[in-house]
């Protein structure tokens, strides 16, 4: 198993309530919307999300099952996909963490 670390910020939209709809919107309900949004050849096994650094940012952890390391473009695939297909995520973008903007997943 392998697990993936992505970031998913929010658009900057014209609506300036859309600040606070992205502020709305739930871990659980995005991490909802990436498994509806996964297929079989993503091999996705689990999802954790939390509320990320930056307002209305959620932090993702995607385990992939399979044998041998995966370039992390494959989660970001995934998680991509959920934004292309979501109303809900439109405008959001999807990164790759790294050292200098690690995910935090503790309680």
């Amino acid at each position: 198993m392998e697990i993936v670390l992505i970031r998913l910020n929010p658009g900057r939209g014209p609506d300036p309530g859309h600040r606070a709809a992205a502020d709305a919107v739930l871990p659980a309900v995005v991490a909802d919307i990436v498994w509806a949004n996964a297929v079989p050849d993503d091999e996705l096994e689990h999802i954790r999300a939390r509320p990320g650094p930056r307002p209305g940012s959620i932090d993702l952890a995607l385990f992939h099952r399979h044998a041998g390391p995966r370039p992390p473009e494959t989660s970001l695939r995934v998680a991509r996909r959920a934004i292309t297909a979501s109303p809900l995520l439109a405008g959001w973008a999807a990164e790759p963490c790294t050292q200098a903007s690690p995910v935090t997943l503790e309680d």
